[in-house]
Parts: structure tokens; sequence; C-alpha cells
């Protein structure tokens, strides 16, 4: 029991944001709905390069269930590609939730921002979906690289800072306890 408290405790403390002027994480309570919106706000573009764009909803104000899978999620400037094909964390591959349940594999993984009320007309976003475990283990890395429409990109200081602020807000120490 004391083993378990003290692994949820340092998980916890290493989704805690040291510095937290730079993320920019948005949340957003929705009293009718009974729903908390999660999401990084979306920043200055770097060169050609897509731009990580969490978002996730969960029920009441603080995140207490173990969601099923959370989407590893991008943006882009252009047209449409087979979404995000891989991720490595620390240089290690991290396993897809479609690897554990042919469920989670889905194929649609490409999103037309211009067709929903995002304001980002011309603008892509594509996501590969990670069981909690494997989000976490992207979420504590302190690399992560990733591939998509063949290309291979690293994640900026400022989008790592976003990962693990929005991990601690969708991983509570509560959902941590409940992995274990």
């Amino acid at each position: 029991m004391l083993k378990k408290f003290l692994t949820t405790i340092s998980l916890a403390l290493v989704l805690i944001p040291v510095n937290q002027a730079k993320s920019e994480i948005v949340t957003r309570y929705d009293e009718f709905k009974g729903l908390t919106i999660v999401k990084t706000k979306i920043t200055e573009w770097a060169e050609d390069k897509p731009r990580l764009w969490l978002n996730m909803a969960f029920e009441g104000r603080k995140n207490t269930i173990v969601p099923n899978h959370i989407k590893f999620r991008v943006i882009n400037e252009g047209g449409y590609c087979k979404g995000v094909t891989g991720v490595l964390a620390d240089g290690k591959r991290v396993k897809t939730a479609g690897e554990f349940d042919s469920n989670a594999d889905i194929r649609f993984k490409y999103e037309d921002l211009g067709k929903i009320d995002y304001g980002l007309r011309g603008y892509g976003s594509m996501w590969e979906l990670y069981r909690p475990q494997e989000f976490l283990q992207i979420a504590q890395a302190e690399e992560v690289r990733y591939q998509t429409c063949g290309k291979a990109y690293t994640l900026t200081a400022e989008e790592m800072e976003e990962l693990k602020d929005f991990s601690a807000y969708i991983l509570t120490p509560e959902v941590l306890n409940k992995m274990n």
C-alpha cells in the first residue's frame, strides 16, 4: 500500500510543471453539460513544423476516471496524410492503443479544421490514440519525437511543457492511483 502511494506521488510530481508561465493550457467547465474541456492553446507556428494540440473532455470539474485512450494530436497547414504514424519517447517506440485493442485502431485519423468552428481554415489535424499508460510514458519523457506525413519532428521545450501540464490535468493523482 505504501509502495503504491509513493509511486502515485512520484508520478504526480514528475507531471507537475516547474514553470507555469510558458505553458498555455486552457480549461473550461460547462455547467450545462457537466463537462470540463482541457486543451493546449494553439500558439505561433514555427517554420513548416506541425504544432502539438491536445484536447480532451471529462465529466465534472476534476478528472477521476481512467480514460480509455488519449489522442496525441498535431495540426499543420496542408492536406491529408495518414495521421501520426509513430511516437518515440526518449528514443523508445511507444505502442498505440490499436496494438492492444483493435477497436482503438480507428482508420480515420485526420480532420479538416476549416470545416469545424476552430477558425483554422486550411489546417488539418492528425492523431494517434494511446492508452493512458503509454500516454504517461510520452508525457514523462525528456524528448519526444513523432512522425507524420512521412517526416519526423521533435517536440519543442514549450510543447513538452504543454504535454506535461495537459497530462497533469487528465492523469490526476486519483486517476494514477487507479491505473496502478
